[in-house]
């Protein structure tokens, strides 16, 4: 079965079945339970076919804020792409959605999800791992560590001296992590899990502090508190305004650091950043994934999974 064509037409028998359950609820042992729907997980291209947006690579694509993309092309490049440089656009309403204040975002006229009692802003979440393990982490990661773009030079010591502290975690890690810290020899073949580990689980500080420069240990610093505050159930309500004033000082400081660090990063990480999207959801997604990892250890084969 390939994707398909139409996302109301896929989604009719959920949101009838989801609008029956809103209205009626759910009798368990007795026991009569409301439902309400608390939001949808979807990485950017499924949240776009889902909600009948524009795609990430759009100049109206941001689904929180009214911001225009910037179409951006290295010298010596043959492709561009859009970026996002607006820190205090206005941001997107669910009123505003539903009443198509700004058409260029919308891609149809209808969307089947607009039935159901939920807020097409705020009940879709940004996708974490992309943004944040994918995205600013792994592009942060790269650029720091590769020679011939950073001009603070970070020599072969430093960086032997911190593969050694990353792999010395590898016995403290649980086992619910499919990954262990790996070195910076293999930092290109990293996959999200192992950016999460070095971005949120691993202290920074341990790993960093006292090799890196002081300019370059600073700005790692920015993006890891402002993202270790959003990721908790205990802070990411108290502290997110304090989370979202680390944004102009992560961004300013791209500039101030001598590199040659693209407007990819900018844009990516403002869109992140700017957003008010509460990310303590995304441990119990890590936790699913590293479940369906997991079972899949305990399958035959894929073919005869029983």
């Amino acid at each position: 079965m390939g994707k398909p064509t139409c996302a109301n037409e896929f989604l009719r028998p959920f949101v009838d079945e989801s609008k029956k359950l809103e209205e009626d609820g759910v009798v368990y042992s007795e026991q009569h339970y409301r439902v309400k729907i608390w939001g949808f997980t979807c990485d950017s291209p499924a949240r776009s076919f889902i909600t009948g947006t524009r795609g990430h690579t759009a100049q109206n694509a941001c689904p929180k804020c009214k911001t225009n993309g910037v179409y951006y092309k290295n010298p010596g490049k043959v492709r561009g792409i859009e970026t996002f440089p607006d820190i205090d656009a206005p941001l997107r309403t669910n009123e505003d959605f539903i009443d198509r204040t700004c058409p260029d975002l919308h891609a149809i006229e209808t969307v089947v999800l607009e039935e159901l009692d939920i807020d097409m802003v705020l009940d879709f979440p940004l996708d974490y791992k992309h943004l944040c393990c994918l995205g600013v982490m792994r592009k942060l990661l790269l650029h720091r560590f590769n020679r011939e773009t950073v001009m603070l030079r970070i020599t072969h010591d430093d960086v032997t001296e911190l593969s050694r502290r990353l792999v010395h975690f590898q016995g403290s890690i649980s086992s619910e992590f499919a990954r262990r810290p790996r070195c910076l020899n293999d930092l290109p073949l990293w996959n999200a899990t192992e950016f999460r580990l070095f971005f949120c689980i691993l202290e920074i500080r341990s790993v960093l502090k006292g090799v890196l420069p002081s300019v370059l240990y600073d700005h790692f610093m920015l993006p890891h508190t402002a993202i270790k505050l959003l990721s908790s159930a205990e802070t990411c309500f108290r502290f997110n305004s304090s989370s979202k004033d680390l944004i102009p000082l992560l961004t300013i400081q791209c500039y101030l650091v001598p590199t040659r660090m693209d407007h990819y990063f900018m844009g990516i990480s403002l869109v992140l950043f700017a957003s008010f999207a509460v990310f303590s959801s995304t441990n119990g997604i890590y936790l699913f994934a590293t479940q369906i990892v997991m079972l899949s250890l305990t399958m035959k084969q894929m073919s005869e999974p029983l």
